[in-house]
């Protein structure tokens, strides 16, 4: 599952809001503790600045869908702001199907610093990853 996802990005925010400007971050991601492959290993991150939301690009994305998955802004303060997806249809390591796993995603603005939160809908086990992010 070690691939790099090439997704059109200008096509992509021009489709999704016009007048809204992006910033752009890519993301090194390491999965912490198991490595079942729930946390990419990198990740484009579209945050609109109009509080629309964001688009989420990676190898996991890719799986389910040719474009970027539509996320939102769950809350901002000061630096940090608090990022939330969905992604369906995904497969477990063990090809047992998942019809919803959840992002939860931490972005420090000053730093680059993010932490990702990654959840199946109806299992307890909870995934982590931690990373550096850089702004375009």
């Amino acid at each position: 599952m070690r691939c790099l996802l090439v997704v059109p990005v200008a096509v992509t925010l021009f489709a999704f809001a016009p007048e809204a400007v992006a910033e752009i971050w890519d993301c090194d991601l390491e999965e912490q503790g198991s490595r079942y492959g729930y946390v990419p290993e990198r990740t484009t991150l579209q945050i609109f600045d109009d509080g629309s939301g964001i688009l989420v690009s990676d190898e996991i994305t890719g799986q389910v869908s040719d474009r970027p998955i539509l996320g939102r802004i769950a809350s901002q303060s000061g630096p940090r702001v608090s990022l939330h997806w969905e992604v369906y249809g995904l497969k477990s390591a063990t090809r047992q199907y998942l019809p919803k796993v959840m992002y939860r995603a931490g972005l420090r603005r000053d730093t680059g610093g993010i932490a990702v939160l990654v959840q199946a809908a109806g299992f307890t086990e909870i995934f982590r990853g931690t990373g550096r992010c850089e702004r375009r």
